[in-house]
């Protein structure tokens, strides 16, 4: 259901209408496919299922750089709100308080405009601006009359730390209700085959050269820890399908990517002339660190029970 929504929202994802009145919004963005079935990405799938329920729409967008953040906004307006017009703004310009205020404006004055707000960067925003939306919110919800108005958002960071800081209104926070955490591709190893595999595909359809992602190059991919999430996978990606020849294989020019080669080598290398022990330690160490954290996957990779995991974590304490 939600990628059939998505699927017809890329239909009319170019322009969109806005009020009379307001400073120009940027086009909108094509919603993400949500691809993978790691335990990740189903839960995702969820979490935008129940944002895109909520009416009015509200949610705020939450994650690492690269992960797609406002590509997961534009799937829940598509799955929410596919009738109504998308508006992103980006926070971090110098423009965006204007058009907040005049947004505001609008909403308080009940001029018509139904279509869904996107505030990209929302710690961007100053905080007048915040202030000044989360009081607009307020008064639309005391309304009887008036649903109030449909607002997404997305961040980088902890909400807590940023409202901590003061580069978010806690204020507008619950006023928007909903939080989508988007994982890092850290977390949704087990959809990297996936992800390349329709990547590779497209890259196919678009310039016909019928290559492959081969068996060693998913194990380079299996290695690297992806800081820059799915972003760098496509961009690496890219990168190695244009270097590589037609119908060859992407593995063939892994020296142009020496960060996944590094990764590999370094990850190895320490390991020779170590004792058993503390191999396998490093290894549980660093396959739970792979996973974020969670454990049932990390114990799963390892082929361990909870019992054992759980062992292991309190013998490995002291060094992780």
């Amino acid at each position: 259901m939600i990628n059939q929504a998505i699927q017809d929202c890329r239909q009319q994802a170019s322009v969109y209408g806005q009020s009379s009145g307001m400073p120009r919004a940027r086009a909108a963005v094509a919603p993400a496919n949500l691809i993978g079935s790691s335990d990740a990405t189903r839960s995702l799938r969820a979490s935008v299922a129940r944002a895109a329920a909520r009416k009015p729409l509200r949610a705020i967008v939450l994650g690492e750089y690269g992960t797609g953040k406002k590509n997961i906004a534009a799937a829940i307006h598509c799955e929410g709100a596919d009738d109504h017009g998308l508006q992103v703004v980006d926070c971090s310009e110098a423009s965006a308080q204007q058009f907040v205020s005049q947004y505001v404006a609008d909403v308080l004055a009940g001029v018509e405009d139904s279509s869904v707000l996107l505030l990209d960067s929302l710690e961007r925003l100053p905080s007048a601006a915040q202030r000044e939306l989360a009081e607009c919110l307020a008064r639309a919800h005391t309304d009887q009359g008036q649903q109030g108005p449909h607002i997404l958002a997305t961040v980088r960071d902890s909400i807590g730390q940023l409202v901590d800081r003061g580069a978010l209104c806690a204020v507008l926070v619950e006023a928007l209700g909903s939080l989508v955490f988007v994982p890092p591709l850290r977390r949704r190893a087990n959809d990297i085959e996936e992800l390349t595999t329709r990547f590779v595909t497209a890259m196919n359809g678009e310039f016909g050269k019928a290559c492959t992602p081969s068996s060693r190059l998913l194990a380079s991919y299996g290695e690297y820890h992806w800081p820059g999430n799915v972003r760098e996978l496509k961009s690496v990606t890219a990168t190695l399908y244009h270097a590589a020849e037609p119908g060859g294989d992407l593995a063939q020019r892994l020296d142009l990517v020496p960060e996944l080669l590094n990764h590999t080598q370094s990850n190895v290398r320490p390991l020779v002339g170590s004792t058993l022990s503390d191999v396998k330690r490093e290894l549980f160490v660093e396959t739970l660190a792979h996973h974020g954290g969670d454990k049932r996957l990390t114990a799963r990779t390892l082929g361990i029970s909870m019992k054992t995991l759980y062992n292991r974590m309190r013998e490995y304490r002291p060094v992780a």
